[in-house]
């Protein structure tokens, strides 16, 4: 299952396929070409980008003839990992679901206009960033259900003290994970708060199915 977490979130830790996503989302179908248009894209861009989104199931195809057309939405059950995802993702990117209560009032405070239309896709990169390495979705699950110190997680996980420090890094600096203690000793936990609900919401779905 790890190997799927990392492959969907490397998937959507994208901008362009974020941006088809929130296209397609907003529709009931709508061919490559009309999303080559309406992004300002390359048609062979495109074509590259949805068969990576539909190969992940967080789309679907039809073909008609000639032609092929892509609607939102998993073609796997809602219960699945790649259900859930693209549910959430339809909505959210979609513009069904409220950015009042998805990006906090701090995001909406902070953002121009134009900053507001592209927050969605830069929370959601920034969040799935997070998933993009095994290593990581170890510490994770690890400081899940205990705080460690790196030493305790390097031992655990049988991982380097330079590989731990690069991911546990990462994680502190998207809000997942939090050090306390002095600098030498610090011990890492599981954020309690994290830093969007978009971030919140993305660790909900993946930590049901790890």
């Amino acid at each position: 299952m790890d190997e799927l977490i990392v492959r969907l979130a490397r998937t959507i830790a994208c901008m362009p396929r974020l941006a088809l996503l929130s296209a397609i989302g907003r529709v009931d179908e709508i061919s490559p070409s009309e999303l080559a248009r309406q992004l300002r894209m390359s048609r062979h861009l495109v074509s590259a980008h949805l068969l990576r989104l539909s190969a992940v199931a967080l789309i679907q195809r039809r073909r008609s003839g000639a032609w092929h057309y892509c609607r939102p939405g998993s073609p796997y059950r809602v219960e699945t990992l790649s259900g859930q995802l693209a549910s959430w993702l339809q909505g959210f990117l979609g513009g069904a679901t409220g950015l009042h209560e998805d990006l906090g009032v701090q995001q909406l405070r902070d953002a121009s206009g134009e900053e507001l239309a592209d927050r969605p896709r830069v929370l959601v990169f920034d969040a799935a960033t997070a998933f993009t390495s095994v290593r990581r979705l170890q510490i994770l699950r690890y400081v899940s259900g205990t705080p460690a110190k790196s030493a305790t997680l390097c031992a655990e996980l049988h991982m380097s003290h330079a590989a731990a420090g690069r991911h546990l890094a990462k994680l502190v600096r998207r809000g997942f994970v939090v050090a306390g203690g002095s600098p030498r000793r610090a011990v890492y936990r599981l954020a309690t708060t994290f830093a969007t609900p978009v971030h919140a919401r993305l660790f909900e779905i993946i930590s049901e199915h790890w």
